[in-house]
């Protein structure tokens, strides 16, 4: 057999026996680069002739074609017998396929050396096999098919496996130390994709071990402006929890981490989507898993109510592990109750609870709040279990609003004793902070969390006889499939069903990023009139009402119902009832819905709203959704003000953030009106959407809008609509609600002008400006001078009190409590928390009282209560509304980082520390990067390396000049760096009076003492005295700097005064001793010495 050598990387060329073939034209070239790029699978005529003619074949297609493959097999086999079969380009049914060694094409042998190297534990191996499969790989793919999609398909991942394949490599030369060789080659990647995150990660670390922290940094910089200005989206959890480590000193920037190439050298989709309910096939392999959730049921009614949580990516069968366990548990006598979270907007909030009551038998019934909800799904679930175990089944968390989360809660605390699983399915990929804190909250009851993998091969097998019999004979079928699809399910059956139309060869197709390609292909096989039923059944959601759907089509009903009964056939769609039909899966209803022009998509959203409006009582959420997918600037007011209406709805049932989007929509709809909408009711959307956001935690989102209805109501010269815009924002408020240095004036102004010139204004409205005027002006006013803030706060409190007003009243409390974080009001902190508990809990304010819980768990712990401020804490979380429960969380595990500082478990608590920053760059937080950094702060003070945050206090002080000035001369000082330190020490400003003070005077103590300013150390001294026997900065839940009176003997040593230094060192190995024994206590056990003498406190 000739020697044959074809290269695709770069300008197609043939060589036979070592010398270069004229393959005679541009059609023979792209049938020969057709099928070798199919990697020696078999290629239908259909195919081939639809791909070389580009879908507009000459009525001899077939002919023309069979001329150019009997040229290619006498060039590729010069020395073949006439009549001889052909070896190289083989005829196979239904058409032709390459059959030649895997070194003879060097796309195969890009490939194949990516397998060989995926098999390879060696690093040091794998990188020269992954180098060498760059090195054959470096032209682009069939430069002269770029305009053939069948190329550019291949040619586009062909380059991005390249790309993978050159980070991979890149990654595991810089754990072989190769890092400074490795930044040239990176430099090239990234400026041929500047968009690729991945690249400027490794740039990034590159840099950073190479000693270059300065150009990391900048390179990171650098990628966030590129990705806002041409995508408008900020960098991935990955850049920012980077950018945070790099500020940070992070050692697991400097720790080998070992990225394994992966095994198949396709690239698997992302997401792809869940089957249906064929539990036989796709529950083989879910034996263990099924054992698991037998095990959880068997402790229910022993135990009361328990959860278990099932995560999986989309399509791996998360849904049909459910439904196999729900007909395990019902065969045994228990009752089952199912919700879903919907996939699409326009379902009201708390949709999955409301899919629950109506199936144990009975209708959801009209709720008109929150409570009203809870109640009526409380009691449901206390009939059913009053005669057998229930299972209730949340599937598609990771889509829950805040309701369905609270509600689960609620639940789980008032049903705590009943014999209840809950098994609630979510996609790991997607699952947010709240479904996040919702774990946390019920991590008591939880006894299984389950991560789902894909099929086993003999799982692949039984699905592929399901949907494509006789197939699963084919061994190399089922192992391609078993390779390519990851196992997962709904991969399996779609290319399994694609098989049984197409043939073997659908099996050897590559998977595409997502499994939305292959869904298209089966549904270009559908009639033309069912595609266009299935889009407009795509509108309508994941599930249609069938007579809804044929009055929007405007068609024939028994067309319609022939398009459905295809779809029904084709495995598209289900029948849950003779009305309705539902997709099988939320991928092919969003296939279905993003490939349908935006035009034709409004106009059948505008015919949805028109019927959906003539129903008895239409859903208000339904008809938001549609009516702003619709939207036009004719019709724009009427969608606005349906949107504000759901938007209300959503608050009533304490659903904040769907409120939240919904009122953001309304608002947006209302500019798109010109004019349509008057100034009123704008102003009326702005403070809605304020409301929302505040009670969502989503200051950032809040503020903008309150600015804005303040401006516009001022305009109107409305007095009342301007009073509702300036006390907008009304929720607990926890932490500072207005950035530290900022200009932003326009809602303090004409705060204070309405107080002054509304002096007898109704006196609920003046706690709430009151309020509003403090949070206003506390942030400035924390560095200088406070008396105007605690002004106003002692007429908010006396004003509310006055007024009989609950939530006015625990708004005002909020503010003075908030105010005595700081040292100046901290004796009157326990009444005022003590009376906010008592209003809120009285008034069933839930907000509120979760605010008075966290605030005694700050005020336990400025006393080093251990034991109570944690109690605290947990009632904190347990009480917590929605918008709160992801922040308090944090607070509490940020907490434990605390104690392991206390503990002097130093290793302990940079995990903790480290785990919580990265979670809070994940959440985009604005300032994730600076909490890092204090973060970092704390763990160097107690392990006595000040002098490593050098370059982290640059950078940070590069931003924010005044930020933590105190902790920037001490590193200064510990790095040798004398001068410097004392010129930025010259530069200080007083320290803030608030919750923060008594951590950073205990370091601004240290400093005064380390550069010899001794005016300073006694007013140091006479600040910190009151402040004795306590931890510094343990108050703020956050932090801990050493014990105040080890702070109090250094200024003392330092002023001369021996015998009360002595003193001092005392009282602090007595604080020491307590504080181990309340360590101890709650289980954390002090390990190491402190390196300032003592224990970690």
């Amino acid at each position: 057999m000739s020697a044959i050598r074809i290269t695709l990387f770069g300008p197609l060329t043939v060589h036979v026996d070592h010398r270069p073939v004229d393959l005679r034209g541009p059609q023979p070239r792209a049938v020969l680069a057709r099928l070798a790029l199919a990697g020696g699978e078999v290629v239908s005529t259909d195919r081939l002739i639809d791909d070389i003619w580009a879908g507009e074949p000459p009525p001899k297609a077939l002919g023309g074609l069979q001329v150019h493959v009997s040229h290619l097999r006498r060039a590729l086999e010069p020395r073949r017998e006439r009549r001889a079969p052909a070896r190289t380009l083989v005829s196979a049914p239904p058409g032709y396929a390459l059959r030649l060694p895997v070194d003879a094409v060097d796309t195969w042998r890009f490939e194949a050396l990516l397998r060989q190297a995926a098999a390879i534990g060696d690093p040091t191996a794998r990188a020269r096999l992954l180098r060498e499969a760059l090195n054959c790989s470096a032209a682009p793919v069939l430069p002269e098919f770029t305009d053939a999609a069948w190329a550019a398909t291949e040619s586009t991942r062909l380059a991005d496996l390249r790309a993978t394949v050159l980070e991979q490599y890149a990654a595991i030369g810089m754990d072989l130390g190769w890092h400074a060789t490795l930044i040239p080659e990176l430099e090239r990647h990234l400026a041929a994709d500047p968009l690729r995150e991945e690249a400027v990660r490794l740039l990034a670390i590159a840099l950073y071990r190479a000693g270059r922290q300065r150009d990391a940094l900048a390179q990171l910089r650098a990628a966030r402006a590129r990705l806002a200005d041409e995508l408008g989206v900020d960098p991935g959890p990955a850049l920012r929890a980077l950018e945070a480590d790099i500020l940070a000193h992070a050692d697991a920037l400097l720790a080998p981490t070992m990225v394994t190439p992966r095994a198949s050298v396709a690239p698997t989709a992302a997401n792809p989507p869940a089957t249906g309910a064929r539990t036989r096939a796709t529950a083989l392999g879910r034996s263990a898993e099924l054992a698991r959730i037998d095990a959880a049921a068997r402790t229910v009614a022993a135990d009361g109510l328990r959860t278990v949580w099932i995560g999986a990516d989309a399509g791996v069968g998360k849904t049909t592990l459910t439904e196999v366990a729900a007909q395990r548990l019902r065969a045994s006598g228990w009752s089952v109750a199912r919700g879903r979270c919907p996939e699409v907007d326009g379902a009201p909030p708390a949709w999955a609870w409301s899919e629950v009551f109506s199936s144990l038998g009975r209708s959801a019934p009209a709720i008109g709040s929150a409570f009203e909800l809870a109640a009526a799904v409380g009691d449901r679930l206390r009939d059913v279990t009053a005669d057998a175990p229930l299972l209730v089944v949340l599937d598609d968390l990771h889509r829950a609003d805040g309701a369905t989360l609270q509600l689960l809660r609620t639940l789980a605390l008032d049903l705590a004793d009943h014999p209840i699983l809950v098994l609630g399915a979510h996609r790991s990929a997607e699952s947010g902070p709240d479904l996040a804190a919702t774990w946390a909250a019920l991590a008591a009851v939880t006894v299984e969390r389950i991560e789902l993998g894909g099929l086993s091969r003999d799982g692949v097998l039984a699905l592929i006889g399901e949907h494509a019999p006789g197939f699963e004979h084919d061994r190399d079928v089922v192992d391609t499939l078993t390779a390519r699809t990851g196992g997962n399910p709904l991969f399996v059956t779609e290319f399994a069903r694609l098989m049984s139309s197409e043939g073997r060869s659908a099996a050897a197709t590559a998977v595409p990023a997502g499994v939305a390609d292959v869904l298209r292909r089966r549904l270009t096989r559908l009639p033309g009139p069912a595609r266009t039923v299935l889009q407009q059944a795509a509108v309508l959601g994941r599930e249609a009402d069938v007579d809804l759907l044929i009055r929007i089509a405007q068609r024939d009903e028994d067309e319609v119902l022939d398009g459905l009964e295809a779809a029904v056939l084709a495995g598209l769609l289900d029948e849950p009832d003779p009305t309705r039909v539902r997709f099988t899966h939320a991928l092919v209803r969003d296939t279905l819905y993003d490939d349908t022009p935006r035009l034709r998509r409004a106009r059948w959203h505008a015919a949805a709203l028109r019927e959906l409006r003539t129903a008895p009582d239409p859903d208000v959420a339904a008809l938001a959704h549609h009516a702003l997918a619709a939207a036009t600037p004719a019709t724009a007011a009427d969608a606005a003000a349906l949107a504000a209406r759901a938007a209300s709805q959503a608050m009533e049932l304490n659903a904040p953030g769907e409120a939240m989007h919904l009122a953001e929509s309304a608002v947006r709809t209302a500019d798109l009106a010109a004019g349509a909408v008057s100034v009123g009711d704008t102003v009326r959307m702005l403070v809605e959407l304020t409301r929302a956001a505040a009670q969502s935690g989503a200051a950032a989102r809040a503020r903008p809008a309150r600015s804005r209805a303040v401006a516009l109501a001022a305009e109107s010269g409305d007095d009342d609509l301007l009073l509702a815009a300036l006390t907008a924002y009304r929720a607990p408020i926890s932490w500072t609600v207005r950035g530290f240095g900022t200009d932003d004036t326009d809602v303090e102004q004409p705060l204070r002008r309405a107080l002054a010139e509304h002096p007898k204004a109704d006196p609920v409205t003046r706690v709430w400006l009151l309020v509003a005027l403090i949070f206003e002006i506390e942030n400035e006013a924390a560095g200088g001078d406070l008396s105007e803030a605690f002004a106003l706060a002692d007429e908010a409190v006396a004003v509310a009190r006055s007024t009989g007003d609950a939530t006015a009243t625990c708004a005002a409390l909020n503010a003075a409590a908030y105010l005595s974080l700081g040292p100046d009001r901290a004796d009157e902190r326990d009444d005022l928390v003590g009376e906010l508990l008592c209003v809120a809990r009285e008034n069933d304010l839930l907000g509120y009282e979760a605010l008075a819980h966290w605030f005694l768990f700050l005020c336990a712990s400025a006393r080093t209560d251990l034991t109570a401020a944690i109690h605290q804490a947990d009632l904190a979380v347990e009480k917590s509304t929605i918008g709160q429960l992801a922040a308090l969380v944090q607070v509490v595990e940020i907490y434990q980082a605390v104690l392991c500082v206390l503990a002097g478990r130093y290793d302990d608590a940079a995990t903790r520390y480290r785990q919580a920053a990265q979670r809070l760059a994940a959440t985009g937080m604005a300032s994730a990067a600076e909490i890092a950094v204090v973060f970092e702060v704390v763990l160097a003070f107690h392990r006595d390396e000040m002098a490593s945050l050098t370059d982290a206090m640059t950078a940070l002080h590069d931003v924010h000049p005044d930020a933590m000035n105190e902790v920037f001369v001490l590193a200064l000082m510990a790095a040798g760096r004398v001068d410097e330190a004392r010129s930025r020490w010259a530069t200080r400003t007083p320290v803030r009076r608030n919750y923060y003070w008594l951590a950073r005077m205990a370091l601004y103590a240290r400093a005064a003492v380390a550069v010899g300013d001794l005016k300073e150390c006694a007013k140091a001294y006479a600040e910190l005295a009151p402040w004795a026997g306590r931890v510094a900065g343990i108050d703020s839940g956050s932090v801990a700097f050493g014990i105040v009176d080890d702070a109090l003997a250094l200024l003392a040593d330092a002023l001369g005064r021996a015998s009360d230094a002595e003193r001092h060192r005392g009282d602090a190995e007595t604080v020491r001793v307590r504080l181990a024994a309340d360590l101890d206590r709650v289980g954390v056990t002090p390990r190491s010495p402190s390196p300032s003498g003592g224990t970690a406190a």
